[in-house]
């Protein structure tokens, strides 16, 4: 499926009045959160978007009509085959750099087969070579930025990119290429929220490498300092990363002659959210958390939910224990999540969802309400006051849901998932189902773990969780997913985050009009 132009000898960076325009690139477009977050930005426009999967082409071309679309492995690309735009936004595929693959990746630089070796390990090495062939689309990346010369580009990949043998090799030769560029680390609930547009309510840890080009003179502003409240001071307050442990204890004693350079020495929080930095007052300079999106603002409760114990498929032994532990930690709540994946656990729906994947159906909804990951860990359920948590490409989060008490909760179906309260955001959302939503029973008896009314995650409600437009929750449109529930959950779980692109590219338009 392709719909091209000749190319053109320089890109389209138009000026109309006091409204600078400029063009953008899309590889690896998926779903389209590059796009959506992109497009957010006033005066940029989506030029082209590639991917090889025709699925991933469909949506987005019902999503972006005006943009022409290319269906091809990035790696057949042997020529300039598009017009020369401004920016290049990249997703490169992460399966194989994250740790929801399942394997750790194993430097084979010398390791030779040979026909004597055993076929186990051969049968190993020749897998693991398959693997690192998939790394390896962030070589193309590369290739990109040679052809098109771009004045700025964003990759966006897992964290875990950053242990990838071959990582310091690929941005030194970005820098060859003539770019400077920024790392930075953020997890996408505390991305910032602009009316009329669906805030974030999953908690999904990401790496952006950000680039320009290094005649532009200047650098841009990259430091994303979400909104939060301090104690302390009693008021509003932007919240700014610092190292969890890393010398803080030195820099913050440090003598006169090096308390210069505690700035610099602090931008370098790489990594992930609570692992590796946290959040502090920029006044106080004292421990401060964002503001967060909970599951609950994402989940459609007009969506009925069944008894447990009414269920013609049975839920299997390990999400019922996951439940249980759940209704145990959330019982007087609404609702919790449980995540399906790993050592998956129920988490309120007050807090974000998890970790979205690939595979969706990870998040189901228990009423009480609680939310109960299909992944993890055997307690894998949240509250529903919580973000969901990190939704996979497969459904992974059901949502609990008892009686008149209206408790509720998530509880996650994945490796590392739990049970969430709704107040929290989701847990990171996986390519498969992974939540499910647990709600109490409408009963003034003691009611049984069967009384309680189940049900997974909908696709609407994950990709909300991710922040892509939903009526539903405040946006003035809503975005378009098409194909079977199992592609479309994949396509969410493999998604960018939208909001946390438009802050980037927010950035990096302020330092290409500055230069015009």
């Amino acid at each position: 499926m392709s719909n091209l132009s000749s190319p053109l000898s320089s890109s389209k960076m138009l000026t109309k009045g006091k409204t600078m325009s400029f063009s953008a690139h899309d590889f690896f477009c998926g779903l389209g959160g590059n796009s959506e977050g992109a497009s957010q930005v006033k005066g940029i426009e989506i030029q082209y978007a590639i991917n090889h999967e025709p699925s991933a082409i469909k949506n987005h071309s019902l999503n972006f009509p005006s943009a022409k679309h290319d269906c091809i492995d990035i790696r057949k690309i042997r020529a300039k085959r598009y017009e020369k735009a401004d920016i290049g936004l990249f997703s490169p595929e992460c399966r194989c750099h994250s740790p929801a693959s399942g394997k750790k990746a194993q430097d084979l630089t010398n390791v030779q087969l040979t026909l004597f070796e055993d076929e186990a390990l051969h049968e190993q090495l020749v897998e693991e070579q398959k693997r690192e062939e998939s790394r390896l689309t962030m070589v193309q990346v590369l290739r990109m930025v040679e052809l098109y010369d771009y004045q700025a580009i964003v990759v966006e990949n897992v964290c875990e990119l950053m242990k990838w043998h071959y990582y310091p090799q690929w941005k030194k030769q970005l820098e060859n290429l003539g770019y400077e560029y920024q790392e930075i680390c953020f997890n996408a609930q505390f991305a910032e929220v602009v009316g009329g547009h669906t805030p974030v309510a999953s908690s999904r840890d990401r790496l952006y490498v950000i680039a320009w080009k290094r005649s532009l003179g200047k650098r841009p502003n990259l430091e994303l300092q979400p909104a939060g409240y301090c104690g302390l001071c009693g008021k509003e307050v932007c919240c700014r990363q610092r190292p969890k442990r890393q010398n803080r204890e030195f820099w913050l004693n440090a003598p006169p002659a090096l308390a210069a350079q505690k700035d610099d020495a602090w931008k370098g929080c790489l990594g992930k959210y609570k692992q590796n930095y946290l959040y502090f007052c920029e006044y106080c300079d004292r421990p401060v958390e964002p503001y967060i999106v909970p599951a609950a603002f994402v989940i459609d409760w007009t969506i009925p939910a069944q008894t447990i114990g009414d269920r013609c498929k049975k839920l299997s032994p390990q999400t019922l224990e996951r439940i249980a532990k759940g209704i145990e930690r959330f019982g007087g709540e609404t609702a919790f999540i449980t995540s399906l994946y790993g050592t998956g656990t129920a988490r309120s729906v007050e807090k974000p969802l998890g970790a979205i994947t690939t595979s969706g159906g990870h998040h189901g909804l228990a009423l009480s309400p609680f939310l109960v990951q299909y992944y993890g860990r055997n307690d894998a359920s949240s509250s529903i006051n919580s973000p969901v948590p990190t939704l996979t490409g497969a459904p992974r989060h059901a949502l609990v849901i008892p009686p008149p008490m209206n408790t509720s909760f998530i509880v996650e179906y994945y490796s590392k998932g739990r049970v969430r309260n709704l107040c929290e955001p989701l847990g990171g959302l996986t390519t498969k189902e992974r939540f499910g939503l647990v709600v109490k029973p409408e009963t003034d008896q003691t009611p049984s773990i069967f009384d309680y009314r189940y049900r997974m995650l909908s696709v609407s409600e994950t990709a909300g969780a991710m922040g892509f437009p939903c009526t539903r929750l405040g946006a003035t449109k809503d975005y378009t997913i098409v194909g079977s529930n199992a592609v479309k959950h994949r396509l969410v779980g493999q998604a960018v985050c939208p909001p946390v692109m438009r802050s980037i590219v927010e950035r990096l338009v302020d330092l290409l009009s500055s230069q015009i």
